[in-house]
């Protein structure tokens, strides 16, 4: 099962596997690495897509071939929102989701609710972004992902906190351990305990293993977020080269 981010000792163990394997196998395993490194190698991604699409068509059973599909034309659309295409990456986003809704195929269905979700964020769509996180959110719960249900859950909540400070909604999450979770979670824990933690004028050491754990599993959009946010921070505590670091 393809998660939904991967920790870079697994890239490099997909990268070593590779050149081991051929046919539906090498397809599937290319597939996997294309989507973990889709924030973080933009033009390699851009470079791989048309070959995954002839592996998928070519080497995969007709079983596996549209919801490989469907993810790499996911990919296509969140690599067409990092290069500023943000409305017709959306428009590409809508025809997707009526796709795997009529799959029914609740992990890719979350997957495409997580991607739209950013996308809606980028159009400045608050109301549309939480939609797609609660919708992201009770796919996860259905195919029983926890690693994705956690993160849709403390993308809301990070956001509801921005609104509202005194928000208590997600107040449980306080008490979780955060080694406990997965990485790809833990990046999102950190977020929102950082997140609190600067309201109370606290130490931002939460965001940076947030902005540590960003990197290392592939999820460069929180990560441009977090350090954007230490170096207001920073600011705020008028150390501006250390500001001006965070912001480069």
């Amino acid at each position: 099962m393809i998660q939904i981010f991967a920790h870079h000792d697994e890239v490099t163990r997909l990268e070593a596997m590779l050149p081991q394997q051929s046919g539906a196998d090498y397809c599937r395993t290319f597939l996997a690495l294309a989507w973990y490194i889709r924030q973080q190698d933009a033009v390699r991604l851009e470079q791989m897509l048309p070959q995954l699409e002839n592996l998928a068509s070519s080497q995969l059973a007709m079983a596996e071939q549209e919801p490989a599909l469907l993810r790499i034309a996911l990919m296509r659309a969140e690599l067409q929102c990092f290069l500023g295409q943000v409305q017709s990456a959306y428009q590409a986003l809508e025809t997707i989701l009526q796709r795997t809704s009529a799959l029914d195929d609740a992990l890719l269905g979350a997957d495409a609710h997580w991607i739209a979700g950013f996308i809606a964020a980028e159009l400045g769509d608050e109301t549309l972004r939480s939609q797609h996180r609660q919708q992201g959110m009770a796919l996860a719960r259905r195919a029983c992902d926890p690693v994705r249900l956690q993160i849709a859950e403390l993308s809301i909540a990070y956001f509801d906190v921005v609104a509202d400070p005194q928000c208590h909604r997600w107040d449980f999450w306080k008490n979780v351990d955060v080694r406990n979770l997965h990485p790809a979670s833990q990046v999102w824990l950190n977020n929102l305990l950082g997140l609190l933690a600067a309201q109370r004028g606290e130490s931002i050491s939460n965001w940076i293993r947030s902005f540590d754990l960003a990197m290392q599993t592939g999820q460069l959009r929180l990560a441009i977020l977090v350090a954007t946010n230490i170096g207001d921070v920073l600011n705020e505590l008028n150390d501006y080269e250390s500001a001006l670091e965070w912001n480069m």
